[in-house]
């Protein structure tokens, strides 16, 4: 992983406080405004985009309330205006009052952005088509700086087999272009770059979604990655990061960090065949051998010829032959 990525990526306490504490001085000058000029719309809208920024800092919902009071104040005084219409339709949770305002908002004027917030909650319901026109009509409207109705297109067609993903790629490569800090954009080829068997070419926009977003899937999709690509430690490292255990227990068996993964798999239950073969070769090369064969019962070709690798290196040559007897019968019963 290059030097620019810190071990600890998420935010300190102390610059979330900053941020807050920020945000909370802004407050205090656009009430200050109001009460100079109380009949400006744009002064309560930005008292609203304020308590919504603190609405997803914290996630108290009594800054989403504020927030949407003083947005309905500035629509009160404009009800003409686009941006109003937008934000409240951002902030409001109803999808039916959403959807209401994003078509106020573009009865007063044929913004892209409305179009652009229409299609995303088309997107959230799965009504492609409906979304797929929104974003089409986004494009028409503003084609050269509206990388957010190219991402809305590349997932959209993510959802239609080989050739959607494809063009989904082509999608979020375009977005990309017309916003290179776009971590969305960014995290969507990377995606598609690693489902088209790219994972080269995926680990850049990985490696940049994850500079301005902390997040638990890029980390994942990261990793999957770095391991196809050999890097391991990386690989390691960013499942570390994505909170996904068991990707990073097969590392670590990989790495030859035996004890390591193993004290990961010892904590799951209802492990797939191939977390239980990881598992049981990591038991293998501690010389648990006991132990590592309890884990092979399932009647799988796979899983007896684990359990004859198993005997074996413990020195127990006629049960692993009694193993590969069973295996040869099995794949025989197969091939009928």
């Amino acid at each position: 992983m290059p030097h620019y990525y810190k071990e600890n990526f998420q935010p300190s306490a102390n610059v979330k406080h900053l941020r807050t504490m920020h945000l909370h001085n802004a407050l205090k000058c656009y009430e200050k405004l109001i009460e100079l000029e109380p009949q400006q719309g744009d002064h309560y809208y930005d008292l609203g985009c304020t308590y919504a920024y603190l609405t997803r800092i914290s996630s108290d919902e009594q800054y989403r309330t504020k927030c949407l009071d003083a947005i309905r104040k500035a629509i009160k005084i404009s009800p003409t205006c686009s941006r109003y219409w937008n934000a409240y339709g951002c902030n409001v949770t109803d999808a039916l009052t959403r959807q209401h305002c994003f078509i106020r908002g573009l009865q007063c004027d044929r913004n892209y952005i409305g179009w652009n917030c229409a299609g995303l909650l088309y997107l959230s319901s799965k009504e492609w088509e409906l979304a797929r026109g929104c974003f089409l009509q986004s494009q028409s409207l503003n084609p050269n700086s509206n990388s957010l109705a190219w991402i809305g297109l590349g997932v959209i067609n993510e959802q239609f087999g080989h050739e959607g993903i494809v063009n989904a790629r082509g999608n979020f490569k375009h977005a990309v272009s017309l916003k290179p800090s776009s971590a969305e954009a960014n995290l969507g080829l990377g995606y598609t770059s690693y489902v088209l068997q790219d994972s080269r070419e995926a680990i850049t926009p990985l490696q940049k979604t994850l500079q301005y977003d902390d997040d638990q899937y890029a980390w994942n999709i990261y990793g999957l990655c770095q391991e196809e690509c050999n890097n391991l430690d990386e690989a390691e490292k960013a499942f570390q990061h994505s909170g996904c255990e068991l990707n990073r227990a097969r590392v670590l068996v990989r790495l030859g960090k035996y004890q390591q993964a193993h004290d990961i798999y010892f904590k799951h239950e209802n492990l797939s065949v191939s977390s239980l073969l990881n598992h049981a070769q990591a038991l293998m090369m501690l010389q648990e051998y006991d132990q590592a064969i309890k884990l092979c019962t399932l009647k799988d070709e796979r899983v007896l010829v684990a359990a004859a690798c198993i005997e074996f290196r413990a020195g127990r040559n006629d049960q692993a032959k009694k193993y590969l007897e069973e295996w040869y019968g099995f794949y025989l019963l197969l091939t009928i």
